[in-house]
């Protein structure tokens, strides 16, 4: 089992940087659990330095790692300094694989974060303990700036919070080859699609499910498409289209990303919009609806498990 240490950052006597009447070891420490809860369906064993409103000194966090004998270590900060966006940490003298552990989690975030209108500030480096003293791969997430209101507002958002951690745990899953714990589950959900003839052969829950596939099984759930004649995956991506469930073409050999996948089944079901577009609000949808219960990453791609299951949630089975 893969061990994680998330770090959220200061605590008690410390309250980190502070502006618009908000506490960066508070906001610390909900992303940290929501991030710990969003992994809890995966093979992986993740502590938090702290889950409550403590004095936790650097040298200590680190040292609680690496008697752990964690597999990765994640810091979890708020800027300050009046700048905006997200940027991220790995220490001055980080190895091969604390490098590219830490691209792959940056990228993820990167990705969100441009998709709610923040910048990237980049991948750096620098001589913090916590980073310098633990004997793991390590990085430090510096999410938004606390001083600045338009990133304040949104980390005040408790919704936009738990879309942070998606974001967070969707980089980690990815960066340690993280697997569901679930396949089980997972594959007789995608059972169900077959045994009611949405799908005619079956999948397996990890694998990617791309726009004409998905397209077919759509069509198929709302009477628009067959599992007789001719297969044709272009032609049920442009049902979509012309139904108004997508707007522009997609490569039926392309694969689907978390925020349009949420956006085709919001619409189906009457819960869609379609301006402005906003994928991670999208995905808030099914969470808040308990469609789904981790809040993904709008990039991530959706594997068979996740898309039968939502299905079948939809419908009932």
């Amino acid at each position: 089992m893969t061990i994680i240490v998330l770090d959220p950052g200061h605590g008690g006597s410390d309250p980190g940087a502070v502006g618009s009447g908000l506490q960066e070891k508070e906001l610390t420490l909900d992303i940290a659990a929501k991030t710990r809860d969003a992994l809890a369906s995966y093979d992986a064993d993740v502590y938090m330095t702290r889950d409550s409103d403590i004095d936790f000194e650097p040298d200590e966090r680190a040292d609680l790692a690496n008697r752990l004998g964690a597999a990765y270590f994640l810091s979890i900060h708020i800027n300050a300094g009046g700048g905006t966006g997200f940027e991220s940490y790995v220490h001055t003298n980080a190895v091969d694989r604390s490098l590219a552990l830490r691209d792959i989690v940056h990228n993820r975030l990167s990705s969100f974060y441009s998709s709610a209108g923040f910048p990237d500030r980049g991948g750096k480096s620098a001589n913090f303990a916590v980073l310098r003293l633990t004997e793991m791969p390590a990085a430090l997430l510096e999410n938004l700036f606390i001083d600045t209101p338009g990133d304040a507002a949104r980390l005040a958002d408790p919704a936009f919070r738990v879309q942070i951690a998606g974001a967070i745990s969707a980089g980690l899953v990815q960066a340690l080859g993280l697997k569901p714990v679930s396949g089980g589950e997972q594959a007789e959900e995608i059972n169900k699609l077959k045994s009611d003839g949405l799908i005619a052969s079956g999948h397996g829950p990890a694998e990617d499910i791309t726009w004409g596939t998905f397209a077919a099984v759509i069509n198929r759930y709302r009477g628009k498409s067959s599992l007789s004649g001719q297969w044709d995956p272009a032609g049920e991506v442009a049902k979509l289209k012309v139904d108004g469930l997508i707007f522009s073409d997609r490569d039926e050999g392309g694969e689907v990303p978390w925020g349009e996948f949420a956006s085709v089944l919001n619409r189906l079901r009457g819960r869609g919009s379609t301006s402005p577009w906003d994928p991670a609000a999208e995905i808030q949808k099914l969470w808040a609806d308990s469609l789904v219960s981790t809040v993904h990453d709008p990039a991530e791609k959706v594997n068979w498990g996740h898309f039968a299951a939502v299905l079948n949630a939809i419908r009932g089975r």
